[in-house]
């Protein structure tokens, strides 16, 4: 990112009046500050393809959750970086959307419980296996607060060798990453969510 961690640690400083869900602002090319819906904090994004994907609130807490792109050979990659708390800070960093060179694509849906209190992560995989058959695997991951940090809520347990239980690991692997939780989406978070040589679905 052209934006320095130094420079950031100032930004909020200068932050624009939000709105009552919060907003993206577009720094340049390479980064983008998502800010919270109160306006006095923001966090750092890659500025690839970033845009908002969802501002609610979670367990009463302010949750936003914004899409950003990573430049990875085999592949379209794009990542969800979920934000919230108190302060407020990146608690999570998921999958958006893959598709692979062969034609495998990941894609991620978002919504909240009706009582507000999990963030359901609906996913879709699909993988040709010849001209007119697809392997396909479906699934929802279940996200709410536990001592004040995004935590899985497992409805059962992934199968091995799938999509599922591929993303679980991967998203085990970034969690201390992420603790305590940062203002910024860390390079070696990003570096984790690789795809590449995963199983397939089915």
């Amino acid at each position: 990112m052209k934006l320095t961690r130094r420079l950031f640690l100032a930004a909020p400083a200068a932050l624009l009046p939000a709105p009552g869900w919060g907003q993206m602002l577009p720094l340049d090319a390479d980064s983008a500050l998502l800010q919270a819906p109160a306006g006095d904090a923001a966090v750092l994004l890659p500025g690839l393809r970033a845009h908002m994907v969802l501002a609610s609130r979670l367990g009463g807490l302010p949750l936003l959750a914004a899409a950003f792109g990573v430049a990875r050979d085999g592949g379209t990659l794009d990542l969800l970086a979920i934000a919230g708390g108190a302060p407020f800070r990146v608690q999570g960093l998921e999958l958006w959307r893959w598709k692979a060179a062969d034609g495998t694509e990941l894609a991620t849906r978002l919504s909240i419980s009706g009582d507000g209190s999990a963030l359901r992560l609906a996913r879709d995989a699909a993988r040709p296996i010849s001209a007119t058959r697809w392997a396909r695997e479906s699934w929802a991951d279940t996200l709410q607060w536990a001592d004040g940090a995004l935590t899985e809520r497992p409805v059962r347990a992934p199968q091995p060798e799938t999509w599922q239980a591929r993303l679980a690991a991967i998203r085990h692997r970034i969690a201390p990453m992420l603790a305590p939780a940062p203002a910024f989406v860390p390079d070696a978070a990003i570096a984790a969510m690789d795809l590449r040589g995963a199983p397939p679905p089915g």
